[in-house]
């Protein structure tokens, strides 16, 4: 508990203390103007953070090819959950197959859960409460 709240307290009270600024002064010609200035330099920072874990995730033209295809149907509807295990069968799938071909031993498991299980709604009882908490910190 004491560790949580030392790693929690210090962001939580910094973020506060900027709300409150914000709503008390965010109106005023001086803050526009400095909230002016510091969007680019935000945008910027998250720029690297996205280039740095693009980089770090993206090994190769087909797990940018698989990310691309992820994305693309996120933004068409499909839900987090049903995504990322739906791209973690893919790939299985195309390495096993991969492997095959080349002759080398290779075993295929599947999770064994099915897809569709995933697309539950939170409502569903201790199922649906548990998979919305496997989204929020498979995503997290």
């Amino acid at each position: 508990m004491v560790t949580g709240v030392c790693f929690i307290l210090p962001a939580t009270l910094i973020v506060l203390a900027f709300a409150w600024a914000y709503v008390r002064y965010g109106s005023t010609p001086q803050a526009e103007g400095l909230l002016y200035g510091i969007t680019p330099v935000v945008v910027a920072i998250i720029a690297h953070a996205l280039w740095g874990f693009l980089r770090t995730a993206v090994k190769g033209p087909f797990l940018g090819a698989v990310g691309v295809t992820a994305l693309a149907l996120y933004f068409s509807g499909a839900g987090e959950i049903p995504l990322l295990f739906g791209g973690v069968l893919a790939m299985l799938l195309i390495r096993t197959v991969q492997r095959r071909r080349s002759g080398k031993a290779a075993m295929f498991a599947p999770f064994g859960l099915p897809l569709s299980l995933l697309a539950l709604p939170s409502a569903a009882g201790p199922l649906g409460l548990f998979l919305s908490f496997l989204k929020i910190g498979a995503l997290r």
